[in-house]
């Protein structure tokens, strides 16, 4: 919400309790005021007189406008801004609806916000970086939020940064079947359509590459059939067809929820029907809240200009800047266009591993060389490094 385009609920109520004096710009910042007070669930008169007096004239009453709007928003579903839910949503099921503290540690992330969940929509989870949102996700899937519904079932997608090596020295099908509940040729049947080798399937999950781990998490996710996803960068790692197969999985869902954090813009503006947004105001003091907007990830940035630097190589000053050091000469080489590396018939194979990743190497490069590496999911791109 922008002070130009100020909660309409606010607005409509404010005009009722005015005699024509109050101008359209004061009548929206005071509306724009008044939806702070409300998020924040302060509907003590005198802060309303405190916070809105200085702007209005004094035929105005704001106790009485203070008392109704408080009647208004906590029998609505008001959240504080016009792309909130609202009666847009009418007919559609819930899978939760709730007003929550978060804190992590000493430090309070959110402060008496609303979270509003459908079933069949898809949220992108939007903020700055260190704002709570992987936390939030593990309150979510821990039931550890004030007023959680505890029949709602979760699937959580870690980022695969976390290494544990207890879980990486199970075996891939036995722990599959072992979480999901599902029957050993379902498990097998759904790891196949993502190419899974039958070596990758009987062995351990710390053999996979980066990539193949991240489709068994996605695998696992989709097999438990939850009420809501929960997806914490779902696409690291991954190649592009896998990429595209989770997109196309999330598009065919209508009844289960699904809210993902990602700095990949493009999946995100593919599968989001509805974007989450961390936001600090100053009428909500020094906490943070979510605030919904309805409708893509463009269209959320239409609204929210300055969010435009979540998903550009940029901060929010626009003054990130790489140095790189020169590196300099190789010893012994003169010119761009002399060798420094070179192999003939060479092969490579992990320690412990019974085949080759690598066969026959033959390659040369020289100063004036621009090399890409490229390969699918488990090809052995790392082991070039």
């Amino acid at each position: 919400m922008s002070l130009l385009d100020p909660p309409a609920t606010l607005v409509e109520l404010m005009r009722s309790h005015d005699d024509g004096k109050e101008e359209d710009e004061v009548i929206g910042y005071a509306a724009f005021l008044a939806s702070g007070l409300a998020q924040a669930n302060e509907f003590d008169p005198t802060v309303w007189e405190e916070v809105l007096g200085p702007y209005l004239s004094s035929s105005f009453s704001i106790s009485a406008f203070c008392a109704d709007a408080q009647r208004a928003l906590t029998s609505s579903d008001f959240d504080g801004d016009n792309d909130s839910y609202g009666s847009h949503d009418e007919g559609e099921e819930e899978a939760c609806n709730l007003r929550f503290n978060l804190a992590y540690g000493g430090k309070i992330l959110l402060h008496q916000t609303k979270l509003r969940l459908l079933r069949g929509r898809r949220y992108a989870l939007v903020g700055k970086n260190g704002v709570g949102k992987t936390t939030l996700m593990n309150a979510m899937r821990n039931g550890k939020i004030d007023g959680w519904p505890a029949h709602l079932t979760t699937a959580y997608v870690d980022s695969g940064s976390n290494v544990d090596p207890a879980y990486e020295a199970r075996l891939v099908l036995p722990d599959l079947m072992e979480t999901t509940g599902r029957t050993k040729e379902e498990c097998i049947a759904k790891l196949k359509e993502l190419e899974f080798t039958d070596e990758m399937i009987s062995g351990t999950i710390g053999a996979l590459s980066g990539g193949w781990s991240m489709k068994l998490r996605l695998i696992r996710a989709v097999l438990l059939e939850p009420d809501i996803y929960l997806l914490d960068e779902p696409t690291n790692h991954l190649s592009i067809s896998a990429v595209k197969w989770i997109t196309d999985y999330l598009l065919t869902l209508t009844h289960q929820t699904v809210l993902c954090v990602s700095h990949d813009t493009a999946f995100l503006e593919n599968i989001a029907t509805d974007v989450i947004h961390y936001e600090q105001r100053a009428v909500w003091g020094p906490h943070r809240k979510l605030v919904h907007y309805k409708g893509k990830m463009s269209e959320f940035v239409q609204k929210q200009p300055q969010a435009r630097y979540y998903f550009e190589l940029t901060t929010e000053d626009e003054q990130l800047e790489f140095h790189f050091p020169d590196p300099g000469r190789l010893e012994g080489v003169k010119t761009s266009t002399q060798k420094f590396l070179e192999m003939e018939h060479v092969d490579f194979r992990y320690p412990g591993s019974k085949e080759n990743t690598l066969t026959d190497i033959n390659l040369k490069m020289t100063l004036s060389s621009r090399v890409v590496v490229l390969g699918a999911n488990g090809a052995g791109e790392g082991c070039v490094g």
